[in-house]
């Protein structure tokens, strides 16, 4: 699966795209917003721990777009979906606690 996020604000330097998910980096010319630059890195290892890729690009109408793509490998599909076909059965009283039906 594959997500794009856009945004219109300042954007990410050409020269600064390679270096955003290294931890600690901050971006000189984004103004005065506070961060510690570890919330890409954090986004990063999640999503690669998982088979994924995340990358950022300038956007050439402003702003900055940020595309991921998440993967789930055939044997945890089948494991996730049986996993909630088991728990999730129309007549399972979890349905009718929750108030789903």
């Amino acid at each position: 699966m594959r997500l794009l996020s856009l945004d219109w604000g300042v954007g990410v330097p050409q020269e600064d795209l390679d270096r955003v998910f290294d931890k600690f980096y901050l971006a000189a010319e984004l103004g005065s917003s506070l961060g510690l630059g570890l919330g890409l890195a954090i986004c990063k290892a999640f999503i690669e721990a998982d088979d994924g890729r995340i990358s950022l690009e300038s956007n050439p109408m402003g702003g900055t777009i940020a595309s991921l793509r998440l993967t789930c490998p055939p044997h945890r599909l089948h494991e996730k979906t049986k996993e909630f076909n088991e728990v999730n059965e129309p007549g399972d009283r979890k349905w009718k606690e929750s108030g789903s039906i």
